[in-house]
């Protein structure tokens, strides 16, 4: 069994997202991008952990776009994928 550890919500949390916002701007081009998650919620404590959500208009970049956020150092995770959302 994995063990979970929570942490305090901490201010910083807004502006590392908007840092990281910035540069998928870059990578990929304008888009919906949003923060989600526990860290999102000021003052709610949680895994610590930025969760950043991308809206697109279909799937067709789907590959390209994932390559690029890779090459960023991001995880991919698909909303098709057994028990995820």
């Amino acid at each position: 069994m994995t063990k979970l550890e929570l942490r305090p919500y901490r201010a910083v949390f807004k502006s590392i997202f908007k840092r990281e916002k910035k540069k998928l701007i870059g990578a990929i081009g304008k888009c919906e991008i949003n923060h989600i998650g526990s860290t999102a919620v000021s003052g709610l404590g949680g895994k610590g952990i930025i969760d950043i959500m991308i809206a697109l208009h279909g799937w067709k970049r789907e590959k390209e776009i994932t390559g690029k956020l890779k090459d960023l150092g991001f995880t991919h995770v698909h909303p098709r994928e057994s028990g995820r959302r």
